[in-house]
């Protein structure tokens, strides 16, 4: 019994589909593992690490330190402040100077730093404008 071209291309059509609708049918696989608490907290923390590092870096500026000099704040105070900052407030900051326009003016860098510890004074983690 000898089958022609055109039955023997059906047969294998329909092997095809049906071979094709049983693995369509079967569920794929997915890898997901636990996000817990920790692996959260983490995350924010080397966000907050990658912000910390920036702010430290402006504020050892020698332009910056200058005018802090010249305001009369210590150098090492500000650093304090800063270590004290939650990762929220040191974000809030990041995105701050983010905003600054490239080669922006000392006078720039010296406003955000002096809204830095204007923010810290209202709150009441420093007590640098009292003596003022």
């Amino acid at each position: 019994m000898k089958r022609s071209l055109k039955q023997r291309l059906k047969s294998f059509g329909v092997w095809m589909l049906i071979v094709n609708l049983a693995f369509v049918g079967l569920p794929t696989l997915a890898m997901a593992g636990d996000f817990g608490t920790d692996a959260f907290i983490s995350s924010e923390q080397s966000d907050g690490t990658v912000a910390r590092q920036r702010a430290e870096a402006l504020l050892a500026e020698p332009a910056v330190m200058q005018q802090m000099q010249a305001m009369g704040v210590d150098y090492d105070d500000v650093v304090e402040r800063v270590a004290a900052l939650s990762n929220e407030e040191l974000m809030a900051l990041d995105g701050q100077l983010d905003e600054l326009p490239a080669g922006a003016s000392v006078l720039g860098v010296i406003g955000v730093v002096f809204v830095v510890l204007l923010i810290l004074e209202l709150v009441g983690v420093t007590n640098i404008f009292t003596a003022v």
